[in-house]
């Protein structure tokens, strides 16, 4: 996820999601996030990556930056789903 600083730039952050249920009905009652930092190698990684799919997605579409994203995560061998993309990227390097 990323946000902007008060200074204008952007930072990123894991953002964890749990949901919230009755113990009684197991009906959702609400949402529980929990954030952290990330590295300063995770961010150099992920914020290179992200300003060449936007240039991509720019030039060409989204259907050609995901299709990079794609490739990219091929090319490292891993087995990696875009969802997990934050919680493994620090494997890469």
């Amino acid at each position: 996820m990323k946000n902007l600083a008060k200074d204008g730039r952007y930072y990123w952050i894991f953002t964890e999601f749990e949901i919230r249920k009755d113990t009684d009905t197991g009906k959702i009652i609400g949402y529980h996030a929990s954030r952290k930092t990330i590295s300063r190698h995770v961010i150099e990684i992920i914020a290179d990556l992200y300003a060449r799919l936007l240039e991509i997605e720019k030039k060409e579409g989204l259907a050609a930056s995901e299709k990079y994203l794609i490739s990219f995560l091929k090319e490292k061998g891993e087995t990696i789903e875009f969802a997990d993309i934050m919680e493994e990227i620090h494997k890469f390097y």
